[in-house]
Order: C-alpha cells, then sequence, then structure tokens
C-alpha cells in the first residue's frame, strides 16, 4: 500500500502531466517574426530558452547580452526568446505587448513546462533553419547564462574554425547504410549540398560547440532514478551518445538545418540535451569540446572576477548556480552597470 506522500507525488505528477505533449516534428507559430532574420542579416542567431513568465531575465539579457553595442562592429547579431504557451490570460496580454515592442518573442503552441524542453528546441531549430538560414552560427543559451559577448564570439570563432576531421564522408556512409528510413531523397540531396559548404570566419561545417557530457547512463522507469525515458528510447542502448550540456551550444548554421530535416525521423523525447546528442551521432558532427571555457553551475563569488575582466576573461561563457537570485540582483545592483559593454 502506498503511503500518503508517494500518492501526493503521483498527484502532482498526473497534474504536470496534463501539461506535457506527445512531441511532434513541428509546432505552430503563436508569435513569431518571420521577417526580422531578412531585415538584419545577423551573421549570428542568440536563441534563449527561458521561461514564458520570467520577463525580467529577457529584460537583463537584451541589456547586457543581446545590446548590439556590446558586440563587434562587424557582427550582426539577432536574438530570439522561445517561448510556450500558459493557460494565464493576463500573461497572454503581457507577453503580446513584449512582442509588439521588441519583436523577439518566438511563441509555439506547446505549453511552458520543465518537460517540454524538447518542444522549445524543436521550434526554435526549425525556426532558424527556415527564416534565418542566411546566418553563419547559431547560439543557444539558458536564460541563467552570462557572458562578454565581445570576448564570447571571438573565443568561439576561434575554436569552431580550427582544422578537424572532415566527417560529411562519414555522414554520406550512415545514410547509405539505411539504417533509418530517410523516406526522401530530398535529405540526402540536402547533405550532399551541405557537404560542399566552405568554411567561413564563424565556424567550419558540421560543428558544434559546447560543454560535452559523456557516458551518461540511460535513466529507466525501474531505476527510481532522476530523468528516466520510456523502454522505447534508445531501446538497446545502455549509455547515452555524447551529448552537450544545453546552457550554451554554438551550432554551425548547416547543421541547424541538418537538424531540422531530421526531426521527422528521429522520434524525439522529453530530455532535450540528450535527445540533440542522439542527432548529432546520426549526422556525425564535429563537436568541439569547451569544457574549460563554459562553466557549469559556477559559484557567484566567481562571477564578477570572470566577466569584469572583459577581453582576458578566460570563460566563454558562465552557467549561474543561482541564476533567479541573482538576475534579479544584477537588475537593481551597480554590478549591472559594471557589466555592461559599450563597442560604438
Amino acid at each position: 500500500m502506498k503511503s500518503l506522500y508517494e500518492l501526493a507525488v503521483l498527484l502532482i505528477l498526473s497534474v504536470a502531466q496534463q501539461c506535457v505533449q506527445s512531441y511532434s516534428s513541428s509546432y505552430k507559430y503563436i508569435m513569431a517574426d518571420f521577417k526580422r532574420c531578412q531585415r538584419e542579416k545577423p551573421d549570428v542567431v542568440l536563441w534563449v530558452q527561458g521561461r514564458l513568465l520570467d520577463q525580467q531575465r529577457r529584460a537583463v539579457i537584451r541589456e547586457l547580452l543581446a545590446n548590439k553595442r556590446a558586440w563587434p562592429k562587424d557582427i550582426r547579431v539577432t536574438t530570439f526568446f522561445a517561448v510556450g504557451m500558459c493557460n494565464s490570460r493576463k500573461a497572454h496580454v503581457s507577453l503580446q505587448y513584449e512582442f509588439e515592442v521588441f519583436k523577439d518573442i518566438l511563441q509555439n503552441d506547446y505549453h511552458e513546462h520543465y518537460e517540454n524542453q524538447t518542444a522549445k528546441m524543436i521550434s526554435a531549430i526549425t525556426f532558424i533553419a527556415d527564416y534565418c538560414s542566411h546566418s553563419k552560427l547559431a547560439i543557444r543559451i539558458d536564460d541563467d547564462v552570462l557572458f562578454h559577448p565581445a570576448t564570447m564570439i571571438r573565443k568561439v570563432m576561434d575554436m569552431m574554425t580550427k582544422k578537424s576531421k572532415n566527417t560529411y564522408d562519414e555522414a554520406e556512409d550512415y545514410h547509405s547504410q539505411r539504417r533509418y528510413e530517410l523516406s526522401s531523397n530530398r535529405i540526402s540531396r540536402l547533405y550532399k549540398s551541405l557537404a560542399s559548404l566552405p568554411s567561413n570566419r564563424f565556424t567550419n561545417p558540421n560543428t558544434i560547440l559546447c560543454h560535452i557530457l559523456s557516458n551518461r547512463t540511460i535513466i529507466r522507469p525501474d531505476m527510481n532514478r532522476p530523468y528516466p525515458v520510456k523502454y522505447s528510447v534508445l531501446a538497446t542502448e545502455s549509455i547515452y551518445p555524447d551529448f552537450c550540456a544545453g546552457f550554451f551550444i554554438a551550432i554551425s548554421m548547416d547543421v541547424m538545418i541538418k537538424l531540422r530535416e531530421l526531426f521527422a525521423v528521429e522520434p524525439p523525447f522529453w530530455i532535450d540535451d540528450s535527445y540533440l546528442g542522439v542527432l548529432q551521432k546520426r549526422i556525425k558532427t564535429v563537436n568541439v569540446n569547451a569544457n574549460k571555457f563554459l562553466l557549469f553551475d559556477a559559484p557567484e563569488n566567481n562571477l564578477r572576477n570572470a566577466i569584469s575582466a572583459g577581453t582576458n576573461m578566460d570563460a566563454i561563457a558562465i552557467h549561474l548556480t543561482q541564476g533567479p537570485a541573482y538576475y534579479s540582483q544584477l537588475a537593481k545592483a551597480n554590478v549591472y552597470k559594471e557589466l555592461r559593454y559599450d563597442y560604438q
């Protein structure tokens, strides 16, 4: 017989599951500026995965990270905030006003819920691949990340343009094996066209830079551990492929286009970082390990030294241990002004 505590947990989970939907390869748009990339012609698309109700964080990110004055003058950047739906009419009206003012909200028809992060990722990648494909680089960040824009992009460009083994031939070999049914010849034609893309000053083709996590056990429902996935997910595997910690991922645009095509043939599951790792393995991306420069769950007492060092900063980006509290502090305290950089 289950205890009262166990029954309460099951009730909470059942309520939460009402907001979790089965995953799709595409989601309808509710709010989106489809012509923004066409107008701004960005080199870099900064895509932020955060919570719909956290307007304060979006305000800080616009001022610190998305502020075009903080980026080098010869690099154009555009920012989007990917969010889901909420049943609150007040929240929807507020978000609609925010969209009208900033034109940087990307909202699709999935519910805001922790277990819908994969839906959020699929929606953002699909939008960028469809409407910003002329850009060179996409950078995904969580909304509890900080970096110095000019220093970050210089380090990312340096690491992503170093000579690496070209894996396009391996990717073509993989698809020729037909281990996965790619039903349309359109995908193979797409890969051949992308294989001829040259390197650019931002990144080599087929490249992802991130904090790489390796040898992570696939948690099943009977293990009584956090983050379980169904037995049908990677049914014959016990270890996930190497995958990126999602707080900061830099992705060459050709990879974004490939990922967009694979959503229709590789069934999604709810852990977005691990699902992206599965897709990376399928297309054999060149994964640049930036673990040394991407500080995960960094204590905030190291934040001032890391960020204020400016061009001498060792870290590319910092994921905050207490993100919500610190972002609230940034919005009020003097350190907020100290972190602003003006390159005009």
